[in-house]
């Protein structure tokens, strides 16, 4: 309700899906969109704040920093 009241949209793309499910058009429109995103990032339109980064080896305590909510931004996990 109060993400109503703010004018607040989540939503997300699941990029595996169409790989995983043989689509070839949802393929497509997820190539569209991550162009665009590359294209607004380029131009410095569009900026993710990354709030903590975690080796891979320390994921569950990173899922764990996720469940307590708090969050804002994205956690990477970094590979070796």
């Amino acid at each position: 309700k109060e993400a109503r009241l703010r004018n607040l949209r989540v939503s997300y793309e699941l990029m595996l899906a169409p790989m995983l499910h043989d689509l070839p058009k949802a393929r497509q429109h997820q190539g569209e969109i991550l162009e665009q995103c590359a294209q607004l990032i380029d131009e410095g339109r569009l900026s993710v704040h990354v709030a903590e980064t975690f080796p891979l080896a320390q994921a569950a305590k990173a899922h764990r920093r996720l469940e307590k909510g708090s969050i804002t931004g994205k956690l990477v996990l970094t590979l070796p």
